[in-house]
């Protein structure tokens, strides 16, 4: 988010594949590690419209812990947590609702 003192990066490869590394924007220091449950990863990741906060996606079924997660952008700390069937997308979460899969 333009306001926000920090790129927030989901890392999809390698040792960090569970993670969002939270990068400072003037020091380019990594200031925030955010792992995901064990077994699980992160999808997509946005910001609200004023930056306050970021949700992000657990891929995975409700019952095995899928997710959209609302962290405050600003302490990284999770705020919210509610459960969803495979959330691939935020925008389908949010405008499609939480359908079946067929």
């Amino acid at each position: 988010h333009h306001t926000s003192p920090f790129v927030w990066s989901v890392s999809a490869t390698g040792n960090l594949k569970d993670s969002i590394i939270v990068i400072d924007k003037r020091t380019l220091d990594q200031v925030a590690t955010i792992r995901a449950d064990a077994g699980k990863q992160f999808g997509n990741l946005v910001f609200t419209h004023d930056g306050r906060y970021v949700a992000v996606t657990i891929l995975a079924s409700a019952t095995d812990g899928g997710a959209i997660v609302a962290f405050d952008a600003s302490t990284f700390k999770e705020i919210k947590r509610v459960p969803f069937d495979r959330p691939d997308a935020l925008y389908n979460a949010v405008k499609f609702g939480n359908r079946p899969r067929m």
